[in-house]
């Protein structure tokens, strides 16, 4: 599921897009915080996309050291032929939950400028 809606923010006259996701307080999941452990599944249910926020915890280092590996891993997995990444499409999801593979070429896609 797509976000409800978009919001647009202008940096340094330069339109850029922003999605309105849910964010998530990672202080408060550290905390325990049943009511943010909600937020953080439903963000993943719905739409599969969070924001998540870093400021207020000690932890945000270690998120962020990782991040050069998550990265490469993201990288290498889409480096990969098409027909490796096909095994991990999920045909028993509607479509529009869009979770494992998706290939962007397609009558799925046609018309979206940049994908096909």
């Amino acid at each position: 599921m797509a976000p409800k809606s978009s919001a647009t923010v202008l940096q340094n006259g330069v339109v850029i897009p922003v999605a309105l996701l849910e964010t998530i307080d990672l202080s408060l999941l550290e905390a325990g915080s049943s009511a943010e452990i909600e937020k953080l599944v439903e963000a993943a249910k719905e739409t599969g996309f969070f924001y998540l926020d870093l400021r207020n915890t000690s932890s945000s280092k270690v998120v962020l050291d990782w991040l050069p590996r998550l990265y490469s891993r993201t990288e290498a997995y889409f480096d990969q032929l098409s027909a490796i990444k096909l095994n991990d499409t999920r045909f028993d999801q509607k479509p529009s939950q869009d979770r494992g593979y998706v290939n962007c070429s397609g009558p799925r896609f046609s018309g979206i400028e940049g994908l096909n």
